[in-house]
């Protein structure tokens, strides 16, 4: 016996013969309800178009929630240490340049591990409690969505130098403005 396409006998309507459908009066439907697929039973069978299933997605929210929850269960360094160690070492060259004196080799710029990590556990800490705060500022003015006017006002409440968060002017560059800001001349 020659093999042929297995059908599903569960999707197969009684009255058919194979290849053939069934023939309708003229402007009817074979289905109950005329041929109209209800808009609330489509959207909550999950159907697919074309055959290819979505990919399932979570709400908006659930899983900042979840990442959220993660980070508050551990006690690892946020940040990658080697981009932060590059990130200490150009801020100690620009501070260095800032004050006329010579540059550092890579041998005199070296820091101790116990220091780096130091440095990154404080660095974190602060960052962690000032987007806290920043948080509760952009929920009192009932937004979501965290401004720079919220920082500077934590910063502000918080009683460090406004300074660190002002906006650079568009005249300026930013590195000047950075290192402005850094050392505190003009």
């Amino acid at each position: 016996m020659a093999r042929t396409k297995n059908q599903n006998p569960k999707n197969q309507n009684p009255g058919r013969v194979a290849g053939k459908s069934l023939r309708k009066a003229p402007g009817k439907s074979n289905r109950p309800n005329g041929g109209k697929t209800s808009v609330k039973r489509a959207r909550h069978t999950g159907k697919t178009t074309g055959g290819v299933k979505k990919p399932h997605r979570y709400k908006p929210g659930t899983v900042a929630l979840r990442e959220i929850r993660r980070y508050q269960r551990s006690t690892d360094l946020l940040l990658r240490k080697a981009p932060f160690a590059r990130l200490v070492r150009e801020i100690m060259q620009e501070v260095l340049k800032d004050l006329n004196l010579p540059k550092l080799t890579k041998d005199q710029a070296e820091i101790t591990a116990e220091a780096m990590e130091a440095l990154q556990e404080a660095s974190e800490a602060y960052l962690t409690a000032l987007f806290q705060d920043v948080n509760l500022c952009c929920i009192h003015a009932k937004r979501v969505t965290i401004n720079v006017t919220d920082v500077t006002l934590a910063t502000k409440l918080r009683g460090d130098k406004e300074r660190y968060w002002t906006l650079p002017d568009q005249n300026t560059n930013n590195s000047r403005h950075l290192k402005k800001s850094i050392i505190g001349k003009k």
